[in-house]
């Protein structure tokens, strides 16, 4: 993990001598969530959301709604436009999150609470309360003990009926059930490397965008040092696609850890 717990907003229990602090801290962080959480919401109103310039006009990601990724970049680059526009963000499920690279892609992370942990019976508590004082969270799903999702359609249908009434949008890095709207990165390749020497500069990818129903919106991105993520090549096309379905490598981006 890059970057300090403290910057990120997790809390952590604190001595005798520094609690006075600690608990003006935390006070703080309350006001300003509950400031965020009243101001410009869009309750009930499924709005469009702000994207990273990059992914402008092919994400159509809405207040209240449920976004499927499979890729640690993409879930970033995600949530980096609300973020971007002034709002509270939150990442739940994801231990190794890479500071460095979240604020690379211009995510405020005096504006992000982590918890880098949830226990799979807390899962539902948690993420509700996170719902509540956040414009978007960041869920990697917790799993049982054989490695299968322990989120079910009456569980997943809670989280959306609370996402609805607070104007807040949900990215899953993993499964959810009954999700239409799903996101992938594929074809992805490296480049960096002259003869061997040196180190990987650029990756290139092209993003895939599916509905439940009807056409795929295809796009080529770049995810380089010098900016952190531009779109490249053609306009965006849109194919016909029989499912949901799609992979990437290994790993995501330089300082994003591999999962």
């Amino acid at each position: 993990m890059q970057g300090s717990p403290a910057t990120l907003g997790v809390a952590e229990e604190s001595s005798r001598a520094d609690q006075r602090p600690r608990r003006e801290t935390g006070q703080k962080l309350d006001r300003d969530l509950d400031e965020s959480a009243g101001a410009g919401r869009g309750v009930g109103r499924a709005v469009p959301l702000p994207m990273h310039p990059a992914l402008a006009g092919l994400v159509p990601l809405r207040a209240g709604g449920v976004l499927a990724v499979d890729s640690a970049a993409l879930a970033l680059a995600l949530v980096a436009g609300v973020s971007r526009a002034g709002e509270w963000i939150a990442v739940a499920g994801w231990p190794d999150l890479g500071a460095q690279a979240a604020a690379d892609l211009g995510i405020a992370l005096d504006r992000t609470i982590w918890v880098p942990h949830i226990a799979g019976e807390h899962w539902l508590e948690v993420t509700a309360a996170l719902v509540d004082v956040v414009r978007m969270l960041v869920l990697v799903p917790p799993r049982g003990a054989r490695g299968t999702s322990i989120i079910d359609a009456r569980t997943a249908g809670v989280v959306e009926a609370r996402l609805r009434s607070r104007g807040a949008a949900l990215v899953v890095w993993g499964d959810w059930p009954r999700c239409g709207l799903r996101a992938s990165l594929e074809d992805s390749r490296w480049s960096g490397p002259d003869d061997g020497l040196g180190r990987l500069q650029r990756r290139h990818a092209t993003l895939v965008v599916r509905r439940s129903a009807g056409q795929a919106v295809r796009a080529d991105l770049q995810f380089a040092d010098d900016v952190a993520l531009r779109r490249v090549g053609p306009e965006p096309s849109a194919v016909a696609t029989g499912g949901v379905h799609g992979s990437v490598g290994a790993a995501d981006l330089p300082r994003v850890a591999a999962r």
